[in-house]
């Protein structure tokens, strides 16, 4: 980040978010080193959103998800003090993966940014999440939202996501969950299988009574599809993976315009900087 976008954010209170994989400090950087190699520490607006990638593991295999290429890499998890570390000021912390309850101190990483007042936001499969689990999600003061996966209201569920019985397990999670007053969303990923069961999806959501239903195109690789798309929705923003795999890293700032920067749905820009910025 320049000097002058620097004093311009602490003279205006602007916060920023930042994707903080592991991919990027790669085990080895706290996110306070990261945030300063990428000249955005100090700022008096603080981290506005964090997006907290603590492990790419996963006990599923969904054949469209981009995390699952990183499978037999070794890249270690971050370590609770890892985490910890630059992060305590930060206002919204989204938990991503990976699946993050097949980290074993999730619940700790959880309920210490409860204590610090961070409101919390989580993506699961819901394969993994247990009576317990909830119960003490239920205890905490700053959890706003679970998102849970489920691409289909049957058994295609698993055929999609690579275990047969992904569909009755997550089930029976959305149900714990809402059942316990917890603000619980479906996130359904649109691919080629399930194009003509969304409608189950949300059927069986509102059955279910999740606060809503969320749909995201998986990526696609023929020509032709991504031709079709554009021609569908021209105004479309093209989204980019970041971390190691393109050697970015997206900084969300969410005040003001800068026109040398990418345009985003809500008033605010996107910096744009390489992995190695020092």
């Amino acid at each position: 980040m320049n000097k002058k976008m620097k004093r311009i954010m602490k003279e205006e209170q602007i916060g920023c978010g930042v994707s903080l994989r592991e991919a990027m400090p790669l085990g080895k950087e706290t996110p306070l080193e990261v945030i300063k190699q990428l000249g955005i520490d100090g700022l008096s607006g603080g981290l506005s959103d964090v997006c907290l990638y603590a492990s790419y593991k996963c006990n599923l295999n969904c054949y469209m998800c981009l995390v699952k290429h990183m499978k037999g890499q070794k890249i270690p998890s971050m370590t609770i003090d890892q985490i910890k570390e630059g992060l305590e000021d930060t206002k919204v912390l989204f938990h991503l993966g990976g699946e993050p309850w097949v980290k074993g101190n999730m619940m700790e990483i959880v309920e210490y940014f409860d204590a610090q007042g961070v409101s919390q936001i989580m993506s699961t499969n819901g394969t993994r999440i247990t009576e317990e689990i909830v119960s003490n999600l239920k205890k905490l003061k700053h959890f706003v939202n679970i998102q849970v996966s489920l691409n289909a209201a049957d058994e295609l569920d698993g055929e999609i996501r690579g275990w047969s019985k992904s569909f009755e397990r997550t089930f029976e999670s959305i149900k714990m969950l809402v059942n316990a007053g917890l603000s619980t969303w479906i996130h359904c990923t649109i691919v080629n299988e399930n194009i003509d069961e969304l409608a189950n999806v949300v059927k069986l959501g509102a059955e279910l009574g999740v606060g809503a239903v969320n749909f995201i195109f998986a990526h696609v690789t023929t020509e032709e599809e991504i031709k079709t798309w554009w021609h569908q929705w021209p105004d479309a923003q093209i989204g980019v993976v970041t971390g190691k795999i393109s050697n970015l890293v997206v900084i969300d700032i969410d005040t003001g315009t800068d026109p040398d920067s990418g345009p985003t749905w809500t008033p605010g820009y996107h910096l744009y900087r390489s992995r190695e910025v020092r």
